[in-house]
Formats: C-alpha cells, sequence, structure tokens
C-alpha cells in the first residue's frame, strides 16, 4: 500500500495541478486552495474540501469543491445538499462533487428550483479505479488533462457569460444509476467469487447460466482459473438487476400505492437489505410481474455488507424522481452502459439506439394496425414498457 494515498494526498495534488493550470493558460481565476475554513457568521465556521477564488483578497470565490473516494456515489443527494449549502455561504456561483471517477459541474444560485432540475454537466470515468492506490502516472495525465477543459468550462460560464444546460432529468436519471453500478459492483464481484470458489455445484450452475445467455467463454471450467475481470462483468450485472428490480418496484408503487414504499432505513446488514427487498417485491408479486422477479443464479449471493449504506442512500434518493413522467427507455440505456464496451463486443452485445429505431418504425408503420417482427433481443428493461 502507497503511504500518504488519502483523500488529503488525492486533494493537495489536484489543487497543485489547479493552480498550474489558471497560471499557464492565463484563466479568469485567481488560485485555487485545499482545506479552506471560513467564517461564514461570527459563530459559524464552514470546512470547504477546496475552493477556486476568482479574487481571493476580495472573497470572491468561483467554485466550491467536494472531494469524496471512488466508492461514494458522486449523486448522493446529502452529499450535493450538503455542498450547495457550503457554496451558498461562501458565494460560489459553482460547486463540485468529486469521487475521482466521476465529477458533476453545478450551479449554485437557484432560488426554489429541486434538486433534480438543477442546471449541471456530469462527467463519467475520467479515470476508472476503485481505490487512490490504483492511481498511476497515467491516471494523472488523464486527469490533468480533464482538469485543464473543466477550467476553460468553468471560465466560460463564469466569466463569459456562457449559458449553461441543465442535464435532463432522463439522462441525470441513467447517470444515478450507472453511479450506483460503479460503486457497488466489485464488492458484488468478490462476493460472487468467494461463493463461486467454495461451492463448485454453484460455479458450474452459474457457467450454465452464463452459457444459456450467450456468454460463451466468459467462465473458466473452474472457479479458480476464471479471471477477475469475468466476475467483474457478472458484478455489474447483479447490481444493475437488483436496481432494475429496486426502480421498477418504484414504478409498481407509483401506480398502486397499496404496494408500499421501498425503506432500507433500519437495515445494518446485508442479509437484513435482502430480507428487506424480498417483502417489498413479493408485494409486487402479489399484482403480477413474475418475469421481473423470477429468480436466476446469479441473484444466488448474498448483497455484500459493505454495500449495505450505498444502497439505502440509493433507495432513500430514488424518492425524489417521480415514476409517473420518468421514461421507461432510461433502464435501457442504463443496461446499455453497463458493460464497457470492450466487454460488449467480447460478449457479442450491440445495442441499438433509440433514434434509430424511431426512424425504421416511420419507414414501416404506417397505421395502428401495422406489425412489426423484431428478430433481436432488447435489454431487460424493455419489459416493462
Amino acid at each position: 500500500m502507497a503511504v500518504g494515498r488519502t483523500e488529503l494526498w488525492f486533494k493537495q495534488r489536484t489543487i497543485e495541478i489547479l493552480n498550474k493550470l489558471i497560471k499557464e493558460r492565463g484563466l479568469g481565476f485567481d488560485r485555487a486552495e485545499v482545506e479552506q475554513s471560513i467564517a461564514v457568521s461570527k459563530k459559524r465556521s464552514l470546512f470547504f474540501d477546496g475552493l477556486i477564488w476568482k479574487n481571493r483578497a476580495s472573497q470572491q470565490a468561483a467554485c466550491e469543491l467536494e472531494y469524496k473516494l471512488p466508492d461514494t456515489d458522486v449523486a448522493d443527494f446529502d452529499l450535493v445538499g450538503n455542498a450547495a449549502q457550503k457554496a451558498n455561504a461562501v458565494g460560489a456561483p459553482y460547486f463540485i462533487t468529486w469521487n475521482v471517477r466521476d465529477l458533476i459541474l453545478w450551479k449554485t444560485f437557484e432560488q426554489s428550483v429541486p434538486l433534480l432540475e438543477r442546471q449541471c454537466r456530469w462527467w463519467r470515468n475520467i479515470v476508472d479505479v476503485a481505490d487512490l492506490e490504483d492511481l498511476t502516472e497515467q491516471h494523472w495525465r488523464k486527469i490533468e488533462e480533464f482538469l485543464g477543459d473543466l477550467l476553460v468550462e468553468l471560465d466560460a460560464l463564469l466569466n463569459k457569460k456562457k449559458r449553461f444546460e441543465r442535464l435532463p432529468v432522463d439522462q441525470f436519471f441513467v447517470h444515478k444509476l450507472a453511479s450506483v453500478v460503479d460503486t457497488n459492483y466489485r464488492a458484488f464481484a468478490d462476493a460472487l467469487r468467494e461463493r463461486a470458489l467454495a461451492d463448485g455445484k454453484y460455479f458450474e450452475e452459474l457457467r450454465k447460466w452464463t452459457q444459456t445467455h450467450g456468454w460463451m467463454g466468459l467462465l473458466h471450467t473452474t472457479a479458480a482459473e476464471t479471471k477477475m475481470s469475468a466476475f467483474h462483468t457478472l458484478g455489474r450485472l447483479a447490481v444493475f438487476l437488483l436496481m432494475n428490480r429496486i426502480v421498477f418496484h418504484g414504478v409498481v408503487q407509483a401506480h398502486h400505492p397499496q404496494v408500499g414504499e421501498l425503506d432500507l432505513g433500519a437495515s445494518k446488514t446485508g442479509k437484513e437489505v435482502e430480507r428487506q427487498l424480498r417483502s417489498a417485491f413479493d408485494a409486487v408479486l402479489e399484482i403480477d410481474f413474475e418475469t421481473v422477479f423470477a429468480c436466476e443464479v446469479i441473484d444466488l449471493i448474498s448483497i455484500p455488507d459493505g454495500s449495505v449504506y450505498r444502497l439505502t442512500r440509493f433507495v432513500e434518493d430514488l424518492k425524489a424522481f417521480d415514476f409517473h413522467t420518468l421514461s421507461y427507455e432510461v433502464l435501457g440505456r442504463v443496461y446499455e452502459s453497463l458493460i464497457p464496451a470492450e466487454e460488449r463486443h467480447s460478449l457479442g452485445q450491440y445495442f441499438t439506439p433509440t433514434s434509430v429505431v424511431d426512424l425504421i418504425n416511420a419507414f414501416c408503420i404506417h397505421s395502428d394496425t401495422d406489425m412489426v417482427l423484431q428478430t433481436s433481443c432488447g435489454a431487460p428493461s424493455r419489459s416493462l414498457g
């Protein structure tokens, strides 16, 4: 383990890069500072992970920075709300939430505007690392290049009055679900591998399940010889299937209030989460939708205790979305971004963009009685429509 690779270490290095870029490019900022404690009243001070100053002497802040480690959802609503309060207090028109992998730039001052309607821009997979220990000099070159582009964007917004477009709610939802997958799939992958190594019969069933779904050669003949990247792929899928069911529960509950809201607030362990989810899903099964909640081999794995807090936060944040208006197609888009492109290629997975589907339909469907045969298969979320 590398010495000194703490969150503070990451903050300090990025602040050094920001100051270097500000100086080299002559951008409209004074400087960036790390870990500032600033008095916002006679009795109250706030702690800031980082600040980019437009003019330090006159206390004109440009952007507040909120750092988190890669295992934190960068769009966690408590995190974003806390960062917004700090930015408001110091007078920064913009603030950032950043977990090393993903970064969101938010507009601060929008009175009485709900979080989901705030103007923001989301960058995904700046560097795909699970821990600060994984950062290499190649990663740092990518980070420096990104921070240069970010400062140019911020300068244009702040000093050149560039218009800041709001990220549509559907796209924000897609990124939000993908972020939950990114922050949990490694824990699920470790749990899958541990179960597979300990239970040969389970691994063989898992191997048959992957082959049935067309993923030939994904798993080796034994768990010990199977690459960790294969378990990462299955970990992503396991988290996504769980998210799919949680979201579908929200869709059903919006139209059938008797189902009741899902609440994991009291859960402390993975086993407790499983019991809460099973109870909630059984309530949906009393209405219908057995195909969505049918248990498969990949589901027969305990939820890791390390994911409990993140899943609880996700379920709580989900209540902010209006499932009466949210397009079902968003889940298909999440599934399409679930597995990295190189892995999709090796697994033979390809997805048709909605715009292409609409174009084909425009040529083929001329009346409400026309029938179209689609010989391909869609993402699991298409069963919602």
